[in-house]
């Protein structure tokens, strides 16, 4: 019987060496290949653990009948390296030795999975069975700090839209840095260890889905084709060399010898939903309009028993909802240019505070030689209190743009007290379709490959949060884009595109060599633009100059220093076009108890990004042009006409935009573009146990 003593030490090895020496010379250059299989590894001895060399190891996969056999070496160690994730069940046989059967075990994503034998002395064709193994705690054959999501989790513990990017938080370091999008998903980032969120990596069956400027996940798979993720954010290997911060690993499902489908709805509704106990102010008995669908399915099977399986998946996403929130806006006097409600006590402008108590100048009226500006008044509007109208702006100073920008907006509905006078109520309407499909085949026992694509296409669509009631639908919702009687088509969408696919070839050249070609293809498309995207809205009201093309059209953006900010866009439309490619190659030998992993990765990545930097102008309105020059009070601390210093604070930003004089005006003529490309190249080299 061919065995021997186990050696008590570990010795390096050849290979270590040489590939020690190796490293050196590649040093400057990262690896980026990322693991998606798992390896099956244990060691032989009898009962008096006495290794025992050239045992026979089979390792069959229970659900697609794919089979790894290999021999122990002369120290009783086996190896099976590159298996393809699930639940395997082991046989040990040798000769003078009973054969041994192990407990069904699962292989998870990039696990090296121990599996130990003591063989009994009597006839290869007598069996012994084991019913189960104790679970190994700690994990000697890895240095890296990692968690792994298993299939059962991501299917029982409750996740809200179905996201399993939720259940990373489970892993120590963690932190969700996602913007909100009230109610709508969202791209994902995370920081890791305090890390920024650029430095992280997420891939999907070892192909990176982040965004290449943002590094914010751009595809959210179906959670019923997800087989497990794994969470590195500690000691990886040098597979993940271009990552600082965390790695999440996801490996997508593959179909079986058996058929098997799913379906599933998920509905949420107002209907069902308690009054919130922040009621509504505006009707206390009114509930936020919510209605979500969340409904798909999956199909899985073989196409020829034990050597070809598909599997395939759908999700779609629909929200309507309600966004409730607090906005200022123009009080009703105001909008018709009377501020004699600010006026100070005694219509006395020295005693005025400049916050509830104002005087309005007209910045027309500026005197250089003596510093002086004179209020604005309308006697035609005067009342037994203000009989000369002061603080009443002349309706033949009122600019058409001024005017209708006022009174396009929603009147105020809340009264004083709270922290806004107008609740929104911001229609928005989210769409989302995701598929996928997945192909495995077995061309024998020494050659498997896979093929994955999925594919993501989402709609978000905001209405005006400051529309008015009697204005029915937004542009861009319900109602046509060209109907330019409704308001400002404030709101816009924001659509998504992705595409994601890979190719892996494995070829196994004997028990010890092994080589994985991958390749694969990451698409991501962002376009975002206004409703009132094609309007000639400025010109139409006043502005001439402004929409001088359809990049230029639709409303300036109006800042209102203490009031929301209407009109259009800084930086719309926009539209990022991005695409990574990767090609690996790595190859395994396995030496005694080390495993020498070397190989290249190619990524050639492009980059068309194209946006308006404010293409229709922005305008800045403070309570300063219709303030008087602070000499009027007499204060030192600045020149003769000066708009510097304490005394400047009366005035009132709405009067200027009654009056066309904004503080700070500008426009933008270009359409900005970055044509990016970058070729990046990787060397892997790692050994270990």
């Amino acid at each position: 019987m061919a065995h021997r003593r186990r050696l008590a030490a570990t010795r390096l090895g050849v290979p270590c060496s040489l590939l020690a020496a190796l490293s050196l010379w590649v040093l400057a250059v990262p690896g980026h290949a990322q693991i998606t299989s798992g390896t099956i590894l244990g060691t032989v001895t009898d009962k008096t653990g006495a290794v025992v060399a050239g045992a026979s190891i089979k390792a069959t996969n229970l659900e697609t009948g794919f089979t790894g056999t290999t021999r122990t070496d002369n120290d009783g160690n086996y190896r099976l390296a590159n298996m393809p994730l699930g639940r395997y069940q082991i046989v040990a046989e040798a000769s003078g030795f009973k054969s041994a059967i192990g407990a069904p075990v699962n292989l998870i994503v990039d696990q090296k999975l121990r599996s130990d034998f003591v063989l009994e002395v009597g006839n290869v064709n007598e069996t012994v069975e084991v019913r189960a193994t104790a679970e190994t705690l700690l994990v000697t054959d890895q240095s890296e700090v990692s968690q792994i999501v298993q299939d059962r989790e991501i299917k029982q513990l409750p996740l809200n839209g179905r996201d399993f990017f939720s259940l990373l938080l489970l892993s120590n370091g963690i932190q969700d840095t996602s913007t909100d999008q009230g109610g709508a998903t969202t791209n994902v980032t995370f920081s890791v260890n305090g890390m920024r969120p650029e430095s992280n990596s997420v891939t999907l069956d070892g192909i990176e889905m982040s965004s290449i400027r943002e590094s914010d996940v751009d595809l959210r798979p179906n959670i019923d084709a997800i087989s497990e993720f794994k969470v590195l954010t500690n000691a990886y290997s040098a597979d993940y060399g271009h990552t600082a911060g965390g790695v999440i690993s996801i490996q997508s499902k593959s179909g079986t010898n058996d058929f098997h489908g799913s379906a599933f709805e998920f509905l949420r509704n107002d209907a069902f939903n308690a009054q919130n106990y922040f009621a509504n102010p505006v009707n206390p008995s009114e509930k936020p309009a919510l209605k979500q669908h969340q409904f798909g399915g999956t199909f899985g099977g073989p196409i020829i028993h034990d050597k070809t399986f598909f599997f395939l998946d759908y999700q779609g996403y629909v929200l309507h909802k309600i966004n409730e929130g607090f906005a200022n806006v123009p009080e009703l006097p105001f909008r018709s240019g009377d501020f004699s409600s600010l006026l100070p006590p005694a219509n006395d402008c020295t005693q005025a505070d400049g916050f509830k108590t104002s005087c309005i100048y007209d910045p027309a009226s500026f005197n250089p030689s003596t510093g002086s500006t004179q209020l604005v008044q309308d006697p035609s509007r005067g009342t037994p209190s203000n009989p000369q109208g002061l603080n009443i702006i002349p309706a033949n100073e009122i600019t058409p743009f001024g005017s209708y920008l006022l009174n396009a907006i929603a009147e105020p509905n809340l009264p004083p007290g709270y922290v806004g006078n107008y609740l929104t109520h911001q229609r928005r309407r989210y769409k989302q379709n995701d598929a996928g499909l997945r192909v495995d085949h077995t061309f024998s026992a020494k050659d498997t490959a896979f093929f994955r694509y999925r594919w993501n296409d989402s709609l978000l669509n905001d209405a005006n949060p400051l529309a008015r009631v009697n204005d029915g639908p937004s542009p861009g919702l319900d109602g046509a884009l060209g109907d330019e009687g409704r308001g400002i088509p404030q709101g816009g969408t924001h659509r998504d595109r992705n595409n994601n696919l890979v190719l892996s070839y494995i070829h196994v050249f004997n028990p010890s060599l092994l080589n994985e070609l991958r390749a694969g293809l990451h698409r991501y498309r962002l376009s975002v633009q206004e409703h009132e995207q094609g309007l000639n809205l400025a010109q139409k009201f006043g502005l001439p100059g402004i929409n001088t093309d359809e990049l230029s059209s639709g409303l300036p953006a109006i800042y209102l220093n203490a009031y929301n900010s209407i009109g259009g866009s800084d930086f719309k439309p926009l539209h990022f076009r991005e695409m990574s490619a990767q090609l690996t190659d790595t190859l395994n030998y396995h030496f005694r108890l080390h495993t020498l992993r070397t190989g290249f990765e190619f990524r050639p990545r492009w980059e068309n990004n194209y946006y308006a930097l404010f293409p229709n102008g922005a305008f800045y309105f403070f309570p300063f042009r219709t303030s008087a020059p602070c000499t009027i009070f007499g204060d030192p601390t600045c020149g003769n006409g000066s708009y510097a210093g304490p005394s400047y604070w009366q005035g009132h930003e709405l009067a200027e935009v009654l009056v066309g004089d904004p503080l700070i005006s500008w426009v933008g003529r270009r359409f900005s573009g970055a044509m990016l490309r970058d070729n990046q190249y990787g060397l892997i080299s790692s050994c270990g146990l």
